[in-house]
């Protein structure tokens, strides 16, 4: 067995796995034509993922996610945990369409490795980068944001409680991380909660994905969405996070520049693009909360819960990710009294050269 952090013996595991591959019942092929090809591996502050995919005549087959490291603690724990909330999900009867699928979770060595479907196709973060016709961009947000739908569908008809504690809580934790935001997130929240004091709140409870963004969503050639990585999913959690977290990380692909092509654009293409999803995030935001029985008020506290938790959760538990957390946390210095994240995303073109003050 390897030592904790020494990496993992990809060889052997993929040694196994050919040895093995018809007891796996996986799909029927000439191993003479099998191809190898690694991925960039994962690491969000929390564990490192890594995935091999196994190419048949240039043809994806399957899909070996593995810790990078033999870590025994984060990563093992990431890759039972997708396995769970994958079955989990799937026996829900929900987004039946959207589920990769998970052919074994097998140990090699010690090492948990899934052993999973390819799917042929490109991100959504990639479709969105390329594409500037209007209608099409939208066809593609529509696309992305549709399956929530489903998988932030209440399982529960009892609702949970917001605690005011909660987001207090949160939010010490935070300055003691970002001392030097303590004077504007003062300022900011003084304000906010002067017309809506801090109650206690109802809400239905809802399984989320907790990454959910063009990053992990892959559209196959006929427009089904495949949703990657559901290692941090979480059972029974806050509605509208995964919301928030879409249409942010849309946004910036499209507008701001987490792409070499969003950094060139000009200031009235950003316009553009960047009006185009804020009028078609009103427009789902409706849509979600009809059904999820949420009103506006709701909506606006729980983006403030959503930068604290994305916060928290994109550095991890060593903290190691202080300067990206960061980025999720700069919404609440300048919170608007209402229609917050709307009103932040146009803060966001405005500050990407994409409108007039």
């Amino acid at each position: 067995m390897f030592e904790i952090y020494e990496r993992a013996d990809y060889k052997k595991i993929i040694a196994w796995v050919l040895q093995n591959w018809d007891k796996l019942n996986l799909p029927k092929t000439n191993q003479q034509t099998l191809k190898f090809n690694i991925l960039p591996f994962r690491k969000a502050g929390l564990h490192s993922l890594l995935n091999f995919i196994v190419f048949s005549e240039e043809k994806p087959l399957i899909v070996l996610k593995m810790p990078r490291y033999k870590d025994g603690k984060l990563a093992f724990k990431a890759i039972e945990d997708e396995a769970k909330n994958l079955e989990f999900i799937s026996a829900q009867g929900l987004l039946k369409e959207n589920l990769p699928l998970i052919y074994k979770l097998v140990k090699i060595d010690n090492t948990p490795v899934i052993i999973m479907k390819a799917y042929e196709g490109k991100m959504l973060h990639q479709l969105l980068d390329q594409e500037e016709s209007p209608a099409e961009i939208e066809n593609l947000l529509k696309l992305g944001a549709a399956p929530l739908l489903s998988l932030n569908a209440p399982q529960e008809k009892t609702l949970a409680t917001l605690k005011p504690s909660y987001i207090t809580n949160q939010l010490k934790t935070v300055v003691q991380l970002y001392p030097d935001l303590l004077k504007k997130l003062e300022t900011s929240l003084t304000d906010f909660f002067k017309e809506r004091p801090l109650v206690e709140l109802r809400y239905p409870q809802v399984f989320i994905h907790q990454e959910y963004n063009p990053w992990n969503l892959l559209c196959e050639q006929d427009n089904n969405l495949i949703i990657l990585d559901w290692e941090d999913a979480l059972r029974k959690s806050f509605p509208l996070l995964d919301m928030f977290n879409y249409f942010t990380v849309a946004f910036r692909i499209l507008v701001v520049g987490e792409t070499p092509s969003a950094k060139n654009r000009k200031p009235e293409q950003k316009q553009e693009r960047g009006l185009q999803l804020i009028n078609y995030y009103n427009q789902f935001q409706k849509e979600y909360c009809l059904k999820l029985n949420i009103s506006q008020e709701l909506v606006d506290f729980f983006f403030i819960v959503f930068c604290l938790n994305s916060t928290l959760f994109f550095i991890g538990d060593k903290r190691k990710e202080i300067s990206y957390g960061r980025n999720w946390l700069l919404p609440l210095t300048n919170l608007a009294p209402k229609n917050c994240f709307e009103s932040y995303l146009k803060q966001q073109l405005q500050s990407a050269g994409g409108q007039k003050g």
